[in-house]
């Protein structure tokens, strides 16, 4: 059995992750403080292709990403979903 691949946005969220040399601990950490309320384990399946977060979800992580790329001196590299 294969597991589907991540939605396109989740990731080149997990690429930017990777990019920044963040761990997905730290992301869900982060994805947390903003609200987020899915256990660590949850997001980590999101980024491997087990289920997908939804609209909500998704911009929060989008979120916990550029607040930590900022902290590191770039930009906004993620977008939001509509």
């Amino acid at each position: 059995m294969t597991v589907p691949e991540p939605p396109a946005d989740v990731l080149r969220l997990e690429e930017l992750r990777k990019q920044m040399g963040v761990s997905p601990r730290e992301t869900w950490v982060a994805y947390f403080s903003l609200g987020g309320d899915c256990e660590e384990g949850v997001v980590s399946g999101w980024f491997a292709g087990n289920g997908a977060p939804s609209d909500r979800d998704y911009n929060l992580l989008a979120q916990a990403v550029n607040d930590l790329a900022v902290e590191r001196g770039g930009d906004h590299p993620a977008t939001y979903r509509e």
